[in-house]
């Protein structure tokens, strides 16, 4: 059992009312990270990470990090986005090579391999 656990079961333990706003709060201010305070608060309250997740992030008690956090989740996604971007460029330019590679050849008209090569860049698409 990891500490803000340890710790937020002690709370609960000394304040069996505490409200999952309260238990919010405690990680934070014993100086735990927020994925250690959302991991404990979702044990101890039978919540989903995910709605555990939104509860922390709307809390005043974790605005100071908001910002940075909307940053990050902005730049994994554009960081995603390039990764598929990539992808299907890369694919494409395989695609080009052999093509260029089987030109006038008997693969060339081959319906099979070009249906192929479409498919692959409709499902990355």
């Amino acid at each position: 059992m990891n500490a803000a656990v340890a710790e937020l079961r002690q709370q609960r333990g000394e304040f069996p009312n505490t409200t999952v706003e309260q238990a919010i709060q405690h990680p934070q201010a014993t100086g735990h990270g927020k994925v250690a305070s959302i991991g404990a608060i979702a044990n101890e309250f039978g919540l989903t990470i995910e709605q555990t997740k939104i509860r922390v992030r709307l809390s005043p008690s974790w605005e100071f990090c908001r910002e940075a956090d909307e940053r990050l989740h902005e730049n994994l996604e554009r960081d995603i986005e390039q990764l598929r971007v990539d992808e299907i460029q890369g694919i494409r330019a395989q695609l080009s090579t052999y093509a260029a590679i089987v030109a006038g050849t008997r693969d060339d008209l081959d319906p099979d391999l070009e249906e192929a090569g479409l498919e692959v860049l409709r499902n990355v698409e």
